[in-house]
């Protein structure tokens, strides 16, 4: 698959409606067989950067819990949970979409979504590391500089 999903609405297009396991694969491993998603989050984030610059955005967070005991969970039962929260919240569905979590729940990472690979079988969410960034450095080619 080329096209990798920005948002809740996009992922949950994706998402077969079909009683089949899902899997999510972290940089450093499956998480267990049992996992499941603890919250569906919506974030409203207001910060102030270096540089003295402001930013404010919104992003949907699914928080996942590495977890050896219970069943799979299915792809229609994380299906059911994006439809529930769009149900409720229906401005959901364009923001931007990240995961957080960790294997053995030992630490608390965030993720974005780097590759969705659907069988009829089983369905694998690929994620990767997010990093910390410096807005104003990124911005510099624009000429703003760094910790002004």
């Amino acid at each position: 698959m080329t096209f990798v999903p920005a948002t809740l609405a996009e992922l949950l297009q994706l998402l077969p409606d079909a009683h089949i396991p899902l899997h999510i694969e972290l940089p450093d491993g499956p998480l267990a067989p049992g996992f499941h998603v603890t919250e569906l989050i919506h974030v409203h984030a207001k910060s102030l950067d270096c540089g003295r610059g402001e930013h404010a955005w919104e992003e949907v967070v699914v928080q996942l819990l590495d977890s050896t005991t219970g069943h799979p969970i299915m792809a229609t039962k994380l299906r059911g949970i994006f439809q529930a929260g769009l149900a409720k919240n229906p401005t959901l569905a364009s923001l931007p979409i990240r995961f957080e979590g960790g294997r053995g729940n030992m630490r608390l990472e965030c993720f974005a979504l780097s590759h969705l690979d659907v069988t009829p079988t089983h369905v694998t969410v690929k994620l990767a590391p997010l990093a910390a960034l410096c807005k104003p450095a990124r911005a510099q080619r624009a000429g703003v500089s760094c910790c002004a």
